[in-house]
């Protein structure tokens, strides 16, 4: 059984940054004498920079994690030197040998703080990108791949082995589990339900987009608002896009960001009316459809602009539009919460951000009039100081939906498609994800 583990998924008990440069020899000084010790001398290595991470914290001093998985300090005094015998350095877990971006250099047990540390040698052509990050004090997030062998995880609770998830008991399968347990909860003695990972070893640590909270909220295959639902390190590696070489990791997070922000705008309810049906004069749709699909994407988004679903397959299908208008304007009853049933269908989510067919050039040929610039800056612009008086009904009225109780796969393949437009749209627009705009574009 594969397994996620996150560095960031631990309550080490400390403010501490847990990702630092040490090439500095100050950096390993302050590490206990027991892992400097085992390290020895550490010498610089020619075109690589040495990463310090505080990777994972044993059972006795931390507890399980965030994903309710544990592992005690003699496992981890015997496994940790797996990271540097059967992992390297890779992104996004694309474990192969031609995308290998560094190795491990040294393993050890902090016996004391009781958690693993390891120096990395990260590829400074290939890494330059997060090295930068980390030098400035940004968050930097690492995970590690750990391979759980027989006899399996074993249930902190009854003792059950696993070698699948399929095999898990009543105290921690989701779909079985019976009441007041399941993995992360407490039952009524006092225990908590969660697995030690006994068996295995430990077979890669990769940079990673975004940290463990985020991605374990966020690909829940059952939403729970008030946080009682746990993905386990197991079902996060069969979710997370393990070997994916196409998939854009942007837009993945953007996707996220706005199935939040579309559960915080559905708890406060909306109920906007717009005051002005928005209607693509031909002018621009021509004008627009005369230059290639990137090139038009690219002059949108230099007003800031995003189409709504209906103004954007008016452009995609032309003059065509009338005979395909009543299944698009039936799809759109469904865009209301269109990000956070994507990110719970892992199948969609890959497709949509894998699909580059509406990423903006970086240029276009288009020859557009200021007054028409203008109308499409002021009907379709997402930046807040255009944005203000203009809201749009996000789902139809109840009388309209109210014989349609379930999407079509025709449905489904235009929500993928304008989807792809949106997030394409939103990174070129909006890269540092400012919550205001992404606001103003999902109203």
């Amino acid at each position: 059984m594969d397994k996620l583990v996150f560095n960031d998924s631990f309550d080490y008990g400390l403010d501490i940054p847990l990702v630092t440069i040490a090439d500095d020899p100050k950096v390993l000084s302050k590490c206990a004498s027991e892992v400097t010790d085992e390290w020895g001398t550490i010498d610089p290595i020619k075109g690589h920079t040495l990463i310090h991470i505080i990777a994972l914290g044993g059972y006795e001093k931390t507890g399980c994690n965030r994903n309710s998985d544990a592992w005690t300090e003699k496992v981890l005094q015997e496994k940790h030197a797996t990271f540097k015998s059967h992992g390297s350095l890779y992104r996004n877990h694309k474990a192969e040998d031609d995308l290998k971006e560094g190795f491990v250099h040294k393993t050890a047990y902090n016996k004391p703080m009781g958690r693993v540390e390891l120096v990395v040698a990260a590829d400074n052509n290939k890494c330059a990108d997060w090295l930068s990050d980390i030098e400035s004090g940004k968050p930097t997030s690492f995970s590690m791949g750990f391979k759980c062998t027989h006899p399996g995880d074993q249930c902190s609770i009854c003792g059950n082995f696993a070698k699948t998830r399929e095999e898990y008991c009543t105290d921690l399968n989701r779909k079985t589990a019976s009441a007041g347990r399941g993995l992360g909860r407490i039952i009524d003695d006092g225990r908590k339900c969660f697995v030690y990972n006994d068996a295995g070893f430990f077979n890669d640590i990769s940079k990673v987009p975004v940290g463990a909270d985020a991605i374990a909220m966020d690909l829940r295959k059952v939403a729970s608002l008030d946080g009682s639902t746990v993905i386990g390190g197991a079902e996060l590696a069969e979710q997370y896009f393990i070997n994916r070489s196409d998939v854009n990791y942007a837009k993945v997070a953007m996707a996220r960001k706005l199935a939040d922000i579309e559960k915080r705008i559905e708890a406060i309810g909306t109920g906007m009316k717009t005051s002005k049906k928005r209607v693509l004069k031909k002018v621009a749709c021509d004008m627009l459809r005369s230059v290639p699909v990137a090139e038009m994407f690219h002059e949108l988004t230099k007003l800031s602009a995003i189409l709504p679903i209906e103004n954007f397959y008016q452009v995609i299908f032309g003059d065509d539009f009338p005979q395909y208008e009543k299944a698009v304007n039936k799809c759109a009853m469904f865009e209301s919460g269109m990000f956070s049933n994507l990110v719970n269908d892992q199948e969609r989510l890959i497709e949509v951000c894998s699909n580059t067919t509406y990423d903006p050039a970086s240029f276009s040929h288009i020859k557009m009039d200021y007054s028409t610039k203008r109308a499409l800056a002021e009907d379709y612009s997402i930046n807040s100081d255009l944005a203000v008086g203009r809201a749009l009904d996000r789902v139809s009225s109840a009388e309209e939906v109210v014989n349609i109780k379930h999407s079509s796969l025709q449905d489904d393949y235009l929500l993928n498609q304008y989807s792809a437009y949106k997030l394409s749209a939103l990174l070129s627009i909006n890269p540092s994800a400012d919550e205001s705009i992404l606001f103003s574009a999902l109203i």
